[in-house]
């Protein structure tokens, strides 16, 4: 199930990192980034996926935390979400695969896939909320359930996926920095 939470997570870790437009552009394949046609100029897409990002972020620490969803953040985004089975090869064999998206038909190949990923990770993130909610001990969690927490180490922001549900880091770097002394001041 961890593969699932890559979309979500991996987005609001890569929401670290956009300090301008081009950065928050780099969820999306430097082909797609076309946003001279459709409904939606360039700025109108990244404040969609700005907003969403946060909307993500709110709800995440919400349900570590015990507190309700925001179902008014999260029900228009899945609403538009659209569904599909696709083959994948995989091990040799033909598996059918669930994939979410967008019905980009009236937008810009920028804003479509900007929208796309918005849509997967609003998608997965449900799917994880649905998971973390049927757990009898939440909002805390039954030894061994899979959980999307903070890195191990204090300086670090980063979401992790923690398939046995206690924290960890997020790299080796994180690891390593922890380990080490702090110096004192002289």
């Amino acid at each position: 199930m961890s593969d699932l939470h890559s979309h979500w997570v991996s987005l609001l870790n890569a929401q670290e990192s956009w300090l301008t437009d081009e950065a928050m552009l780099s969820v999306i394949s430097a082909e797609a980034r076309d946003f001279s046609a459709g409904d939606w100029p360039r700025e109108r897409g990244l404040a969609y996926l700005h907003n969403n990002v946060a909307a993500l972020r709110l709800n995440h620490e919400r349900l570590e935390s015990g507190e309700a969803l925001d179902y008014d953040l999260l029900n228009p985004v899945l609403s538009g979400v659209v569904l599909r089975m696709s083959p994948r090869r995989r091990g040799g064999q033909e598996r059918g695969v669930l994939l979410a998206g967008s019905d980009g038909q009236r937008f810009n190949m920028g804003t479509a896939a900007l929208r796309a990923v918005v849509h997967r990770a609003f998608f997965h993130f449900a799917l994880y909320a649905d998971f973390r909610i049927s757990d009898p001990a939440w909002p805390g969690a039954t030894p061994g359930m899979l959980r999307v927490l903070g890195c191990a180490a204090p300086s670090c922001s980063r979401l992790v996926v923690c398939p046995a549900g206690r924290p960890t880091f997020c790299s080796p770097r994180c690891a390593e920095d922890t380990a080490r002394p702090e110096s004192s001041a002289s």
